[in-house]
């Protein structure tokens, strides 16, 4: 096909899309063919879900969020909203509903994270405070303090109007008396107690031994 023509009209547009200085700059089937390219590529991405690099789910039951996500050491860091995340020693990690007997529930001021913290750990870091009793085997918590209320084997729990300890036998101090209790738990007592084995209005006090 020869001769010159009009690229706005046929047959001209057929053959040249765009001319400058009397040269064909760009082809009428260039540009056809690059539109069907694009049409393919439209209908892929229609058809064909978009691949992503976000997380993974967590496989641990309940977790929101978690580091080694989908993997066999996955460390859940975050419960779903009103669970509380328990370690163990082995640094295992779960969510639960309520902390098992040993640990306390705890909810950090800032970002709300709930956690089950050891009655009987340091605990350090925690807002607010939540410090455990050493030896402490069951506990309570309120107003930022951790309150024993049953020692591990061997220990007696005694409670003063400010704190609770775990202790020796033979270190209950001027003014107790220890009572063994193998089911709720050792304690000591004070000498002034009657209805626990006390004698009332009784400041100091021992043991008779056994014979």
């Amino acid at each position: 096909m020869g001769g010159c023509y009009d690229t706005r009209a046929a047959p001209g547009s057929g053959v040249c899309r765009e001319a400058r200085g009397g040269a064909c700059v760009e082809h009428a089937e260039e540009v056809s063919g690059q539109g069907r390219l694009s049409r393919i590529r439209t209908m892929q991405t229609a058809d064909t879900p978009a691949l992503t690099n976000g997380p993974r789910s967590c496989v641990t039951e309940n977790c929101k969020t978690c580091s080694n996500e989908g993997q066999e050491n996955e460390i859940c860091t975050e419960c779903n909203a009103d669970l509380y995340l328990k370690t163990e020693t082995d640094g295992a990690t779960s969510c639960v509903t309520e902390c098992p007997t040993g640990y306390f529930g705890h909810t950090a001021t800032s970002g709300g994270l709930k956690t089950c913290q050891s009655c009987s750990g340091e605990n350090a870091g925690l807002t607010p405070a939540g410090a455990g009793v050493a030896g402490c085997a069951a506990c309570t918590y309120a107003s930022n303090k951790v309150t024993c209320t049953k020692c591990g084997t061997g220990k007696y729990l005694k409670t003063t109007s400010d704190s609770t300890s775990c202790v020796e036998a033979s270190g209950c101090g001027s003014g107790f008396f220890p009572k063994a209790d193998d089911k709720a738990g050792n304690k000591y007592m004070p000498c002034g107690e009657a209805g626990s084995g006390g004698i009332a209005d009784s400041a100091e006090c021992s043991l008779f031994p056994y014979k």
